[in-house]
């Protein structure tokens, strides 16, 4: 049963956006793999250079009584067992915390959207294991729209860049200095390097910039997939597959991997530079929801819906590596790979956050079993032919009666 961490009422009620630990008031074990809360979240995030966990969500001003936050969490490590721990929570309360984002190079400063406002947080200090963690302070917040919320955040690999989605189809890149981080001035809100346009009325679902800062991409579920290069950014190249309506993409390299529905869910993987197709995955039946990409660059995780699964792939050769069904989260939202790429950090509506384990081996060993079971079925052919015979035929006859 997952275990159940709910924080006071009174802290979340607090008007003020601050952060505090609140270990105190969390009920929790060691074994807890699964956390639930009192917020449905939307969002998630893992710091690629620390074990820190951020979730946020909430119901925000049209929905009294649900809070608005962001759990912090971090990951606990002992003999070889992993779980999730509970530190403190940033009160966002009257806005949903729809995306966050964690600078690459300074974990220090976390970009929150909040409506249609960025809010750059910092903590005062840094603690590696994350067991008290120093007050988080806003150092600043800026409206960015004054009509439409954001709803993706995204640092290139170098953190000197910040784009941020929204609902008005617009995607603004701003410069991004750690030591000086965008602020308002008196008068306005900080100005873009340029600003990007989609054309779907749903806005922007995801974003991502390719590991060499060439390109920065876009999904909005539309039947195509916008790339632009960040030298010349005046037009979006489109990509697109048949009638595949695209939930979400990430980078490998300069190649862009989408995920999209037809009839069925499929993988798509583009030469950018070219603007065509190099391979697809049929991933059968279920619905694509979104796609991550491992810190190491390497895998990519696909979340599902009907039925609700995570799927791990090596991304150089769109290969299956494990295949995880969801037992616990029931309105899966969200999901981020761990620093370490051994774990999956799954959050839903549900307000339930849970840690998934990734077998890597899984595809490894189901060949060598199968070649371990071809070399003594042909031992056993050699040795006893009538046996093997028999044997091969009850083989047959058993998958004829499952069927």
């Amino acid at each position: 049963m997952p275990q159940k961490v709910y924080l006071p009422p009174e802290q979340l009620r607090k008007s003020k956006f601050y952060s505090q630990n609140e270990n105190n008031n969390f009920d929790f074990s060691a074994e807890a793999k699964k956390l639930i809360f009192q917020i449905p979240f939307v969002s998630v995030e893992c710091g690629h250079n620390t074990e820190l966990i951020l979730v946020g969500g909430g119901g925000g001003s049209f929905k009294g009584g649900v809070p608005s936050g962001l759990i912090l969490a971090r990951l606990n490590k002992q003999n070889n067992d992993v779980t999730i721990v509970p530190v403190s929570y940033i009160n966002t309360e009257p806005f949903i915390c729809q995306a966050v984002a964690i600078h690459p190079k300074y974990p220090l400063q976390l970009v929150i959207a909040l409506d249609k406002n960025i809010s750059i947080c910092e903590f005062e200090e840094y603690q590696p294991n994350l067991e008290q963690m120093s007050v988080c302070e806003e150092i600043h917040r800026f409206e960015v729209d004054e009509k439409d919320a954001l709803n993706s955040l995204a640092f290139n690999s170098t953190g000197t860049r910040l784009a941020a989605g929204g609902s008005d189809q617009k995607i603004r890149v701003y410069h991004y200095d750690f030591m000086d981080p965008p602020k308002p001035s008196e008068t306005s809100a900080p100005t873009p390097l340029y600003t990007l346009q989609c054309t779907s009325a749903d806005g922007i679902e995801n974003l991502c910039f390719s590991s060499s800062s060439k390109y920065i991409a876009a999904s909005d579920s539309t039947r195509k997939l916008y790339v632009w290069d960040t030298a010349n950014p005046t037009q979006a190249r489109h990509l697109q597959y048949n009638k595949c309506t695209f939930r979400g993409c990430i980078f490998h390299g300069d190649n862009l991997i989408g995920i999209g529905n037809t009839e069925h869910c499929l993988l798509v993987k583009f030469n950018v530079d070219k603007e065509s197709v190099l391979t697809t995955v049929n991933i059968g039946k279920p619905r694509g929801k979104t796609i991550v990409k491992s810190p190491c660059g390497e895998y990519g995780a696909v979340l599902t819906l009907n039925p609700e699964l995570v799927i791990i792939y090596e991304l150089r050769t769109l290969k299956r590596i494990d295949t995880i069904k969801i037992t616990g989260v029931e309105m899966p939202f969200s999901l981020a790979f761990t620093k370490d790429s051994e774990h999956i950090v799954l959050s839903g509506a549900d307000k339930l956050v849970e840690l998934l384990p990734i077998n890597y081996n899984r595809s490894v060993a189901c060949w060598k079993f199968c070649l371990l079971f071809i070399i003594l079925l042909l031992i056993l052919t050699v040795i006893f032919p009538e046996e093997a015979k028999n044997f091969t035929t009850c083989i047959i006859d058993s998958d004829k009666d499952e069927l």
